[in-house]
This record gives C-alpha cells, structure tokens and sequence, in this order.
C-alpha cells in the first residue's frame, strides 16, 4: 500500500509549523546573553534544512522516498506528529516574546509556567520530539529513526543549559517550579 497521502500529511504538519516558526520569530524580545552562542546552532540549522527538503520533496507527483510502512504505522505517525507539532506551537503562542532558538535569556524575560508549561518545562522539545517520531514511523527509513535519534539527544542535552540559566535568573522560582513539573514527559521525567 502507498503510504504517501499519509507522508504528504506530515509533510503539511511541518510547513505549518515551519511557517509559524518563522513568522513569529520577528516579534522576539533582543537577547540578552547567550549560554553558549555557538551551542546548537548550526544542528538546529541543519535540522531545518532537512524538514524543508522533506516538505519540498512532497510537491513532485512522487517525492524523493520509497514508504514501506503498514497503514496502523502510518496512521499512528500521522497522529503523534500532529499532536506533537501542536503542542509545540502551543508552548511557542504561550512563551511569546521569550522565545529563542537558542539557550538564552531575552530583556526583561519572564518565568513562564502555565499553559503547556504547567506539564513540563521544555513542551517545544517534547512536541518536537514527538513529531519527530511520528514522522519517522510514517517514512519507517532507518535514516529518519536516525535522525529522530540525534534531535532527541541534542533537546535532551540542551535542557541542563537551559535549566542553568533559569536557575540563575530565576533563583527562588525556578526550584519551586522544577518541584512541580517534569522536563520532558510529564509523570516521568
């Protein structure tokens, strides 16, 4: 069976998202210090740069891929990316002006804590991974379980610099709000 209407609906969840990233980006309050500048950008770069090639390659009557997955894996991939890509869209409405792609602290930045925040402290990295995962259980490629693998441990490594300059920022907030909330999945961890 051909899997392609269900990669093509990956393909439209990630445009969107694409889209909302960069448009929302303009509206950012300015720096004010970077953790590492030279930390993760050039992969989060990369990253984005292989999500467009994948979207691109869904507009020709048959993509650059070959799908072998089977209709319930296709299904649940479909599902779990566009779960995940709208709760990161969620988390970004919510943190605002915040925002950076980057470790950083903005201007005047604030402790964020409700909307998706009130489930875990990093819900942009755990929709992203989800939707990652979704994606590759619909390509079902070694290379998209691959690079599934690799995003997750960049956002996993990422955390501990993030959580140092919230800590630093935010000295009396920041514990209580770690106390009440997991990283990543809420529940677990």
């Amino acid at each position: 069976m051909a899997i392609f209407p269900f990669a093509s609906l990956i393909s439209f969840f990630w445009l969107v998202w694409l889209a909302y990233w960069i448009f929302s980006a303009f509206d950012v309050k300015k720096t004010a210090q970077h953790s590492r500048p030279w930390a993760n950008g050039w992969l989060v770069r990369a990253a984005m740069v292989i999500v467009v090639i994948f979207i691109l390659s869904h507009f020709g009557p048959t993509g650059f891929f070959n799908y072998n997955a089977p209709l319930w894996l296709a299904v649940l991939g479909d599902i779990l990316c566009g779960i995940g890509l709208a709760f990161a869209i969620w988390a970004r409405v919510h943190l605002g002006r915040n925002w950076s792609g980057v470790p950083s602290l903005k201007e005047d930045h604030e402790l964020i804590t409700s909307g998706p925040y009130r489930f875990v402290r990093h819900p942009i990295y755990t929709g992203i991974i989800v939707a990652l995962l979704g994606t590759a259980l619909v390509l079902s490629s070694v290379f998209w379980y691959f690079f599934f693998s690799v995003l997750a441990i960049m956002f996993i490594w990422r955390i501990p610099i993030e959580e140092r300059l919230m800590m630093e920022t935010f000295p009396k907030q920041y514990p209580e709000y770690k106390k009440r909330t997991k990283a990543l999945m809420p529940f677990i961890w």
